[in-house]
């Protein structure tokens, strides 16, 4: 049975991931998340000590969030301008 990541998130403990999206998902959603790439965009609020697998770190995300909005624009705001007035 096929499922979306964000069915497999709802009841999930925490997530172990290696790219930047499915990580990032999971960290918006409230699940913690363990990465491994230091590169990844989720690194900010991310976990790293797979030791601690039992125990995950929930840093708040509310600043990295805000981040994330400011940096997600479509074609139509570009087109306006909204995107270079944001800098």
């Amino acid at each position: 049975m096929k499922t979306t990541l964000l069915e497999d998130l709802k009841d999930a403990w925490c997530s172990v991931h290696y790219n930047s999206g499915s990580s990032t998902a999971s960290i918006i959603s409230g699940v913690p998340a363990f990465i491994d790439d230091k590169d990844c965009f989720a690194e900010p609020v991310a976990n790293f000590d797979i030791s601690k697998i039992e125990k995950p770190e929930k840093p708040d995300r509310r600043e990295w969030i805000l981040d994330i909005v400011q940096k997600h624009w479509n074609a139509k705001q570009i087109k306006k301008g909204q995107l270079w007035n944001n800098f």
